[in-house]
């Protein structure tokens, strides 16, 4: 097993305190292994669980939750996320394997906005 999907498969558990906010993120696990995981690891690289603990916190969920509206509704991030559900109003994302790699990628803060111009893009 490669460094990345070990620090994946820590993330991946790690994921599971958060259940109530992406059901099924269980089953993430399973998702780690055979076609796609090792892109899959590389990406999950990059997820912040410590930043993910800040923006999921009871305190933090509505202005969380109207900014993942905002990025899966956008324009230029709507063909990305195409088939990922958020739900704003019961605070969930929901997980799916046909969506794993959407699933990390808005996890991982890939859409991103630039400060000058404001133009959007995947990192």
């Amino acid at each position: 097993m490669s460094e990345y999907q070990d620090r994946a498969k820590t993330k991946a558990e790690n994921l599971q305190a958060f259940s109530d906010i992406p059901p099924n993120v269980e089953n993430f696990q399973n998702d780690l292994n055979g076609r796609g995981s090792f892109i899959l690891s590389r990406m999950m690289a990059r997820v912040s669980v410590k930043g993910l603990k800040e923006k999921l916190d009871k305190e933090k969920l509505v202005e969380t939750f109207n900014k993942l509206d905002e990025i899966v509704k956008d324009e230029r991030f709507k063909k990305d996320f195409k088939d990922l559900k958020v739900d704003k109003d019961k605070k969930k994302i929901y997980y799916e394997s046909e969506n794993k790699f959407k699933f990390v990628a808005l996890l991982a803060d890939r859409p991103s906005q630039t400060l000058f111009l404001g133009r959007k893009f995947m990192e």
